[in-house]
């Protein structure tokens, strides 16, 4: 279902200030990903390890999905020039252009502050950086930053709009190349010179209506969320037979260390399968947590 801009930020405004204890919240926090989802405000993906850095570099026509913005951003610095990006919710799309005009108008120590600080998404810099949004994007923020109660709006970042993270600024150092201060200076040269197209639903249905094929796909979690049982090895590999790659494309699906302890280890048949890889994403101690399964057109 399509909405105005003017719904969406109603619909906006109303889950940020539902009652915590309220069955919508529960609906959103609980149930499966759906076109009210919260934002994420960082990616919860390790998005900085050697294994997944190498599938993002080189690749210049990316389909990815928009969840934090994060994923995206790291693309930018890795040099794609045509993403398209998707999301089943409304609202990432906002943020993820927030974050991008953010990083062409403030500094790293500002861009973490205005984020992750102490006071995120406060009035006096979203002023600043709200000069480089489109309509819009401007017209969204705008009704939930600068015309909102000052008690609401001041809590907004922790509101029921975001799936929060409380120690939010230790994941974004961690997780995000592009938050080391030389690629953060490198993306800031980027942030204009790629091309960007959004879409909005459930990808499985949507890879139909894209006619475009692509160097990378980044599924994320998608496959293993989207579903009370998420899907055998064999569901999997038919499931990502429908998008479109070109040659040497390559589609990664990230699982967090329990999805692979729970439904990852009896899938024997991924060693032997010469279109795909299994990676760990080993930690600073070498030790083995989460993972990524790439599959690749040869």
């Amino acid at each position: 279902m399509e909405y105005s801009l003017e719904e969406e930020i109603e619909m906006a405004k109303n889950i940020a200030y539902q009652s915590k204890n309220s069955d919508l919240l529960e609906w959103l926090i609980s149930g499966p990903y759906n076109e009210c989802s919260q934002i994420f405000n960082v990616t919860n993906e390790r998005i900085s390890a050697k294994e997944y850095v190498n599938v993002l570099k080189d690749k210049k026509k990316v389909l990815s999905v928009i969840a934090s913005g994060d994923q995206i951003l790291n693309s930018v610095l890795f040099g794609s020039k045509d993403i398209d990006g998707f999301d089943i919710s409304l609202f990432p799309k906002y943020y993820l252009k927030l974050k991008m005009a953010a990083v062409e108008s403030l500094g790293l120590d500002d861009y973490k502050a205005f984020f992750y600080g102490r006071y995120p998404l406060n009035v006096g810099m979203y002023k600043h950086v709200s000069k480089e949004l489109d309509n819009d994007t401007k017209k969204f923020w705008d009704e939930l930053i600068i015309n909102a109660d000052p008690i609401k709006r001041s809590g907004l970042s922790t509101s029921n709009l975001f799936c929060y993270d409380s120690s939010s600024i230790n994941l974004a150092e961690e997780n995000n190349p592009y938050m080391e201060p030389s690629n953060y200076k490198e993306l800031k040269s980027k942030i204009k010179n790629f091309n960007l197209r959004l879409f909005r639903g459930d990808i499985f249905e949507l890879k139909d209506e894209i006619p475009d094929s692509y160097d990378l796909i980044n599924l994320s979690s998608i496959i293993v969320s989207r579903d009370t049982f998420p899907p055998s090895f064999a569901e999997q590999k038919e499931m990502l037979k429908g998008f479109k790659l070109n040659k040497n494309g390559e589609i990664l699906t990230y699982f967090y260390d329990q999805e692979y302890n729970r439904f990852y280890k009896g899938w024997e048949e991924v060693p032997n399968d010469d279109d795909f890889k299994c990676s760990y994403l080993s930690d600073e101690k070498g030790q083995q947590g989460d993972a990524i399964l790439v599959y690749k057109k040869m």
